[in-house]
């Protein structure tokens, strides 16, 4: 009896066992084979991509929350940035998709940029494609056996091309290594190369790469070694020369591989359906992840989670699992962390009583102070009823009122002679009929959040009229400007000569046309308020000497100045909008020249 029950108590936890960890491990399913999956940086949002369409999920209901219809996504990637959450994502065809959330706090993702890889005018498809972990760079290949790198400015529309060739026979894989500074391509003659993104050269090479699995060559988490196959079972870590350091014998045919976070993982896809974890240095697997037994369809795309060790697994049922890790480390390797659980708790312990011991010690200091200050308010109060004691002889010092008040009574004569000249002038608009020039310099501050840009400056040259206008004035202006980038800047770049260099600049030229009325203040018309409006068009480009530059971008606005001019010098302030730039406030500060027309009266008398 003891051994049927004991039998039975097993059966009932190896189900339970199984029923609570392979089963509910589903959490979608699509009606189309799963060609890419990707979860943010905290695992809260999920994006399952098909062959029709990108959708995302909450990890906590796994709830649908937007799905954005576009043909042939073949990965994604959620990247965090100054303006939020961007999820991104890359089709076959070359088209470069930006999703961002809503303005408001919900996770909604909606397609904000679009961009494109290639000119199909001159006759070229894609092949593959890729972009970087950070999004400043992104690379196409081509049916001539070309690689295009894009080294793309993050906030502009514009990119920088380079063309690198090397490659004899069709492209089928582009991976960037998570430093941004290298890319691995792989051709169906089995060769590699590794090329500097910095200066579209060669940087290493692999000979021999097992090309009948497709699988592209890839970089470890570390960006210092290169992962590729050696054959349908084995796989050869490489230096960023091309040199073998070491290699990892699976036993089981590879179907795709993805480097993990710790650079000495590696996960594995075999052909028996499972995720093995395997380590470089021990050339050993360390954890696998299997499906359930219920679903038999072939994993087609899998990512790992960033808070915990799990991972996201898309099937060709269109059903996405959660699985997590089995590790396979031995029993004694597991004991040493409860024991050092204990230390950290104990060093814990002992540092709180430290810091309470040194809190006791400290009262009756505090103590001291508070008897300190408690005396030096009494003295205070004690000097308090000292200086009421001593004003109140001060009363008699009114009976000098009268001979006070006398003084003014002999000054209003001259008090009352003064408005006279006043009265004479008003503050009104200015009628009389002028042209004039400004110069003048400005400094601005852009929204750092939203352009990676801070502060701006520039000269402005300007012409106005009110010869059929008056008392408004219209004119025309030009503007140049550079704008500095923020510190820290959130990327660092190189040039394509492989050195460092700075971030860009922001340049930019403007056209106005000003709009505006005058006020003067003073009877002299030297104190002139002037308020006006103006519409904007503006240039910019991206620059940097000697090393990079985008194209040219176009962008509209608007601009309201309140202002002053005293004879020849001119204060204002004034807010911008810009389609691209937004809200961003500036000072200006200049002078003006006058012009003004002469009556008939006074040119005859000439």
């Amino acid at each position: 009896m003891k051994r049927t029950a004991l039998l039975f108590a097993f059966a009932l936890c190896y189900y339970l066992l199984f029923c609570c960890t392979a089963l509910p491990a589903q959490v979608i399913t699509l009606q189309q084979p799963i060609t890419s999956l990707s979860v943010n940086a905290d695992d809260t949002i999920l994006a399952a991509s098909d062959s029709s369409a990108i959708s995302t999920y909450n990890t906590s209901g796994y709830i649908l929350i937007s799905s954005v219809r576009d043909e042939a996504i073949n990965r994604s990637l959620f990247y965090q940035e100054q303006n939020g959450e961007l999820l991104i994502a890359m089709t076959h065809t070359g088209r470069f998709l930006l999703c961002r959330r809503s303005s408001d706090n919900k996770k909604i993702y909606g397609k904000t940029e679009e961009y494109l890889l290639t000119d199909y005018a001159e006759g070229k498809t894609i092949t593959c494609n890729a972009f970087s972990k950070h999004t400043n760079y992104s690379a196409a290949a081509f049916t001539d056996f070309s690689i295009q790198i894009h080294f793309k400015l993050r906030f502009i529309q514009d990119m920088i091309t380079r063309t690198v060739e090397g490659h004899q026979s069709a492209i089928y894989g582009l991976e960037f290594s998570n430093d941004e500074k290298h890319l691995a391509s792989v051709s169906k003659d089995g060769a590699a190369y590794i090329w500097s993104c910095a200066n579209s050269k060669q940087a290493g090479y692999i000979d021999n790469v097992y090309t009948d699995s497709a699988i592209p060559v890839y970089f470890t988490a570390d960006s210092t070694s290169v992962i590729s196959l050696e054959d349908k079972e084995s796989l050869r870590i490489s230096n960023l020369q091309g040199q073998k350091v070491t290699g990892i014998n699976t036993g089981r045919t590879i179907r795709a591989l993805l480097p993990l976070s710790d650079p000495d993982t590696i996960a594995v896809l075999n052909d028996s359906n499972e995720i093995v974890i395997y380590s470089i240095q021990m050339q050993n697997p360390v954890g696998v992840m299997r499906l359930p037994k219920t679903d038999t369809s072939d994993i087609t795309a899998f990512d790992f989670c960033h808070t915990e060790k799990a991972a996201f697994v898309g099937c060709a049922s269109g059903a996405v699992y959660k699985l997590n890790l089995e590790a396979q480390q031995k029993p004694e390797d597991k004991t040493p962390e409860p024991e050092q659980q204990d230390i950290v708790t104990e060093d814990k312990t002992a540092v709180r009583e430290k810091q309470n011991a040194a809190s006791d010690g400290k009262t009756p200091e505090r103590k001291q102070q508070d008897g300190v200050t408690e005396n030096k308010a009494s003295e205070y109060r004690q000097q308090g009823t000292v200086t009421e004691g001593v004003e109140e002889p001060a009363l008699p010092q009114k009976q000098d009122s009268p001979a006070v008040q006398e003084e003014p009574a002999q000054e209003t004569p001259l008090a009352e002679e003064q408005p006279e000249a006043a009265k004479t002038f008003k503050a009104a608009l200015k009628n009389e009929k002028s042209h004039f020039l400004t110069a003048s310099i400005l400094a601005g501050f852009l929204q750092p959040e939203k352009t990676n840009f801070q502060y701006l400056f520039g000269a402005d040259i300007a012409y106005r009229n009110t010869y059929f206008t008056a008392p408004v004035y219209v004119g025309v202006g030009l503007r140049a400007h550079i704008a500095l980038p923020k510190r820290p800047f959130p990327v660092q770049y190189e040039d394509f000569n492989g050195k460092a260099v700075a971030p860009p600049f922001l340049w930019m030229g403007e056209v106005y046309a000003p709009v505006g009325i005058e006020v003067v203040l003073d009877r002299r018309g030297y104190a002139v308020l002037f308020e006006e409006a103006a519409v904007t068009a503006r240039l910019s480009t991206l620059a940097q000497p000697k090393a990079a530059a985008s194209k040219p971008f176009f962008s509209y606005g608007g601009r309201l100045t309140t202002g002053i001019s005293v004879k020849f010098f001119i204060f204002a302030v004034a807010l911008n909008y810009d389609s691209l730039w937004k809200l961003f406030p500036e000072i200006t500060l200049g002078g003006r020249i006058d012009f003004k027309r002469k009556p008939k009266a006074e040119k005859e008398a000439v």
